[in-house]
């Protein structure tokens, strides 16, 4: 390809494959959670195939889409994944956890492939891999096993039993002909559904007959009938294999015009069941007409609509996968004149760096609306110009609201829900609970519609996975020692996610060990990071923020998951950065629960604008607990500490002055009376000494350029309007720039 390797081939390589991998892993998730507490006999685990097929797809569009970028080693690997996946599709390869293991292994696979390809370019991720040989040898050999699945009896029921034109299952493709003797095998009943359809609507008709028939049963194929006058209209028949009675696929039908046949053996008379006369209208659209139209899949093909030319009776085939899967035409084949051309999708994508740019301007706009409020208040005093300043006001109400709609709307397109991370989650777990020898762990997961800003998605997934990982590694116990403590031989650990007005609560939570706080502390005073004394006058709490503390673990040997210290002061340092905060409780023998606070957005947030030595400061305010003021005479010093009482609670106070050394203008005299603003750090609290609240404020955080990027106590900068700068604080870094032992916050 000529523009291989330029960047803009490259975003939409990523963009498209980052989708279909996470199709792909929900695909997987929905076998595995089928597969739960069924044993994999001889006969291997039965799932829904449309999930197998659904799966089979993703790959084959991975596989197409790196072919067209020139990623051939994710080509190579999907084309033998496809293989393994088709294979287990006309049941020729049981499903074993043997297998679904190798089929997660190529998710983390796709992923390593996508981050070279981000990390370098194209042409990065063709060169060959041995670890992608290795995989794709062991795949190989699952889809060609020694042992083949077992041989159908020679006794069991075949379709040539049934009153089946041959002709029509001489002519199904391979996989229909599959899923046929399957339902047969299985012991189903056979129905034969008849509909007349419009041809100009014909994608959303058949998606609307898998969707209404899909809960008692699965469509086979789709048939067009032998007979049909109109030629706005199509007569197809469904043919379907369902456990249910003739009654409940005539109530999935619904009142729509149409005929139910049950096809039977053959010397048996057939008992069908007409709902109209005449069968001339769709098939139970009720309720579905909003659905999406799609191309037509499992089992149905594009309908090509001839000229004159009655229809023969033979399945719609099934096209091989398209490399742009999902888009089709309207109508599914040739367009005629007067039909439309647009497209059915209404989705775009968007680079996040453009929308970042969108909330600068909005940010930069609000500055602007602020400059004209203070031109306005100036108007107002003069009498003279008074009608003007109401007339401006009127204007700058307006200004607010559509400024406000603005930044709603951009806030809104940069949300993704918070199961994109949590189905990784559940990959790892999986992973992890097999490889755990003796434990075995479930995994529940709620609130994964629950929705955060897509750069908070992306910096989270690592924090959450090492908190996942720790559950399983140092809170679940195996499965001997569950029993005999009385607890269910399978460990817990749950997620769970809901919105609190501009935040988003995140909860991780085991059944398991819970923290051994004797054994923490005892840790901390062995590494020299407490004294002796501090460890006796701590709380539950400080003990807990202990974990948090670098190098710091209880566990005296490490192994490849953990046990070396390093990890929770990473997580707790992406969190901070996230302006979010981490709190810990547990229960000896019952297990932990943390709970992490974070913001819907980081691109435009409310900051409290302080003043400090004659200096302007912005404070996130979801870090804010409350601000009060303060005369000096009330502050005590304790062990050359600055403190004072609030509500019969000892709280530490830092001056930015002091931070930041800075140096007071010499016309500014030392105040006797200030501002106390108390600040959250998980269960503790601080306050900041500052001079004077200039109010709140919504602002856009800048980078300060990476000549001044990393500074302590500094996130950023933002604009105040009437071209002023503030530097934007980060609170977890000054607490610990005023405070180097967790310990000594009282």
């Amino acid at each position: 390809m000529a523009e291989q390797g330029s960047d803009k081939v490259r975003d939409e390589f990523l963009s498209e494959s980052q989708e279909i991998i996470e199709q792909l892993n929900r695909d997987l998730l929905a076998v595995a959670d089928a597969c739960l507490g069924r044993d994999p006999s001889t006969e291997g685990i039965r799932v829904d195939p449309d999930l197998i097929n659904s799966a089979f797809r993703a790959v084959h569009s991975l596989k197409g889409l790196a072919g067209l970028s020139g990623v051939e080693r994710m080509m190579h690997m999907s084309h033998h994944v496809e293989n393994l996946l088709d294979s287990l599709r006309l049941g020729k390869v049981l499903l074993t956890p043997h297998v679904l293991d190798l089929l997660f292994e190529a998710i983390e696979h796709y992923q390593l492939i996508c981050a070279e390809v981000a990390d370098h370019s194209l042409h990065a991720a063709s060169q060959p891999s041995a670890i992608v040989d290795d995989f794709v040898n062991r795949v190989n050999r699952a889809a060609n096993p020694a042992a083949k699945a077992p041989a159908k009896s020679s006794s069991e029921p075949s379709p040539s039993d049934f009153e089946l034109d041959p002709g029509l299952v001489s002519a199904l493709t391979e996989y229909e002909e599959h899923r046929l003797k399957e339902n047969i095998r299985t012991g189903k009943n056979l129905y034969r559904i008849l509909g007349s359809f419009p041809l100009l609507s014909i994608d959303v008709e058949l998606e609307n007959i898998k969707a209404s028939l899909k809960p008692v049963g699965e469509v086979i194929a789709i048939v067009p009938g032998s007979s049909g006058t109109d030629p706005e209209r199509i007569e197809l028949e469904v043919l379907l294999g369902s456990q249910h009675n003739s009654s409940a696929i005539v109530g999935a039908v619904g009142n729509a015009p149409a005929k139910v046949l049950q096809v039977t053996k053959r010397g048996v008379p057939s008992s069908g069941m007409s709902l109209s006369p005449e069968h001339s209208g769709s098939l139970n659209t009720q309720g579905i007409a909003g659905r999406s139209q799609s191309s037509l899949r499992s089992g149905t093909g594009s309908i090509q609509q001839p000229s004159q030319v009655q229809l023969p009776q033979q399945p719609i085939k099934e096209p091989p996968p398209s490399d742009n899967d999902g888009e089709s035409d309207v109508g599914g084949g040739r367009q005629e004149p007067g039909h439309t051309l647009k497209s059915v999708s209404q989705t775009v994508r968007v680079d996040i760096r453009k929308l970042d740019v969108l909330m600068n301007i909005v940010g930069e706009l609000a500055l602007t609306r602020s400059g004209m409020q203070a031109v306005h208040d100036e108007l107002r005093r003069d009498r003279v110009r008074a009608e003007l300043a109401r007339a401006l006001q009127d204007e700058l109400r307006a200004l607010t609201r559509k400024l406000d709609e603005l930044q709603a709307g951009i806030l809104a397109v940069r949300m993704v829900p918070l199961q994109q991370v949590f189905d990784k989650l559940s990959r790892v777990v999986r992973r992890m609970s097999r490889e755990a020898i003796g434990k075995d762990i479930h995994f529940v997961v709620s609130g994964g519609d629950t929705k955060l800003d897509k750069l908070i998605i992306e910096e989270l997934s690592d924090p959450l996975m090492h908190l996942i990982r720790n559950a399983i590694d140092h809170g679940i116990e195996d499965q001997q020692l569950r029993l005999a403590r009385g607890k269910p031989a399978a460990g817990t650990v749950a997620i769970n996610a809901e919105q609190r007005g501009n935040h988003v609560v995140l909860e991780i939570e085991d059944d398991g060990n819970g923290i051994d706080t004797q054994a923490l502390v005892q840790r901390a005073v062995a590494r020299g990071q407490i004294s002796e004394e501090q460890a006796r006058d701590m709380t539950r709490a400080e003990i807990y923020e202990l974990m948090f503390l670098p190098g710091l673990s209880t566990r005296a040997v490490a192994d490849e998951t953990s046990g070396r210290g390093v990890g929770m002061d990473v997580v707790k340092t992406n969190i901070s950065r996230m302006a979010g905060i981490i709190e810990v409780d547990s229960e000896p023998g019952h297990g932990t629960r943390l709970t992490i606070t974070l913001p819907i957005t980081l691109a435009i947030i409310q900051a409290l604008v302080i003043r400090a030595a004659g200096r302007s400061y912005a404070i996130p305010l979801n870090s804010v607990m409350e601000s009060l003021m303060l005369d000096y005479k009330q502050i005590r010093t304790i062990e050359r500490r600055e403190v004072i009482t609030l509500r019969d609670q000892t709280l530490p106070l830092v001056r930015l002055e002091d931070i930041f050394s800075l140096q007071r203008p010499p016309e500014m005299a030392e105040p006797t009376h200030g501002y106390v603003v108390v600040v959250a750090l998980a269960q503790n609290r601080l306050g900041l000494l500052v001079d004077d609240l200039v109010g709140q404020q919504d602002i856009v955080i800048k980078s300060l350029g990476k000549t001044l990027q990393g500074i302590p106590g500094i996130a950023g900068a933002t604009e105040l309007g009437g071209q002023q700068t503030a530097l934007v604080l980060d609170v977890r870094a000054v607490a610990e720039e005023a405070m180097p032992r967790i310990s000594e916050v009282a």
